[in-house]
């Protein structure tokens, strides 16, 4: 639970959000490969929060806050959504579906931004009572989930995914902080991805300023005849640039060893010096 760099202590329970048994780590990380074959750097065990009757929210504080001067920011993580479906807990007898139907998954999960007092600033996921299972991006005004905007339309639930959120401090068309969504992205660099999602959050007068103090891994609890949410976390990073956020090494044969140090580079059973040797490709 305290594993890491760049954090000020490990993850805790948010006030009465939650039991310790709500967290739960398990053995081995996610893992990630692109369609080119690169592979996010993983390491350790990943971690399963699951709500009940409680919600269940764990949060952990930045050593450094970041975003309260303009900037670019990056923040990855590898998340899947899981959890029971409402339609088995619920049917409105009006209907005959559930109150948010065709998303049998209404409750919250998400990976919570929050502020340097660990108030929420937005999410990256899935906010609460929504009629799409789709992944979503919400800020504390302006970008919200009931915004069609901040909708991907990327599926939400049993979609094991690695996301890319990229906030460009005020550098909106209206002064507002800029929110740049990345799924399943090729791991090279930034510019050879296409968007998913790009909106704007705009400071409506309430306060809103993107100064990022914590990330919290917030699951709702059951009830209202919704039931509840859990989720798998790993590889959470925070970075100002692409590569700092999305560490990754080319590995040609998918045995999980990098290229550069891998004596059989394309898993021919061949070695690499063999391959040079008899005048062919070791990369082929």
């Amino acid at each position: 639970v305290d594993g890491g760099s760049g954090w000020n202590g490990g993850w805790g329970i948010n006030g009465s959000n939650g039991l310790p048994g709500n967290a739960m780590v398990q053995e081995g990380s996610l893992s990630y490969r692109d369609a080119s074959g690169n592979l996010l750097i993983a390491s350790g065990n990943h971690a399963h929060v699951a709500a009940s009757s409680k919600n269940a929210q764990f949060r952990r504080a930045l050593s450094t806050a970041l975003g309260a001067d303009a900037g670019t920011y990056y923040i990855s993580f590898i998340g899947e959504r899981r959890g029971q479906p409402d339609s088995t807990v619920y049917v409105n007898p009006d209907t005959g579906q559930s109150n948010y139907y065709p998303n049998e998954y209404a409750r919250n999960a998400q990976m919570a931004l929050l502020s340097t007092g660990l108030k929420e600033l937005g999410g990256i996921g899935q906010g609460s009572n929504n009629t799409a299972d789709t992944w979503k991006v919400w800020a504390g005004n302006g970008l919200g989930y009931r915004d069609p905007a901040a909708d991907t339309g990327i599926q939400y639930s049993y979609n094991p995914s690695f996301v890319v959120v990229r906030v460009d401090v005020g550098a909106g068309d209206n002064g507002g902080n800029v929110f740049t969504f990345y799924h399943n992205p090729l791991l090279g660099s930034e510019g050879e991805n296409s968007a998913a999602l790009t909106a704007e959050a705009i400071d409506d007068d309430e306060g809103f300023v993107f100064e990022l103090g914590g990330l919290g891994m917030y699951i709702g609890n059951e009830g209202g005849g919704r039931a509840a949410a859990e989720m798998l976390f790993d590889e959470i990073r925070i970075g100002k640039t692409w590569t700092a956020a999305v560490p990754a090494f080319a590995d040609l044969d998918g045995d999980g060893i990098a290229n550069d140090v891998d004596e059989d580079v394309d898993g021919d059973g061949v070695s690499n010096a063999d391959e040079v040797a008899a005048g062919l490709n070791p990369m082929d």
